[in-house]
């Protein structure tokens, strides 16, 4: 990710993936719950879709096959979304 473009934030009982870039086209902030800031968190921290799928897999106890359908339908999501910043630091 190119600086903080994108934040995670929590309000209103979710968590929000918003664009702090002032000077960047309006994204409107994306909603997600707990397992997608896990993900938003790995893919972060860690860059990639796998290791986002191990930490759901430890976390939510689910198989390693679910948590990276998981994991890559939240990429998409950031893909439809046009966060091409997020999506390249987890591919």
């Amino acid at each position: 990710m190119t600086g903080q473009k994108y934040m995670m934030r929590y309000a209103a009982g979710n968590y929000w993936i918003i664009c702090a870039d002032a000077d960047a086209p309006y994204i409107a902030p994306l909603m997600t719950n707990e397992a997608g800031c896990c993900i938003w968190n790995c893919l972060m921290e860690q860059g990639n879709v796998e290791k986002a799928a191990q930490e759901l897999m430890q976390r939510y106890s689910v198989s390693y096959e679910q948590a990276l359908s998981d994991a890559e339908a939240f990429v998409r999501c950031l893909e439809d979304r046009q966060m091409k910043e997020i999506v390249k630091a987890g591919m």
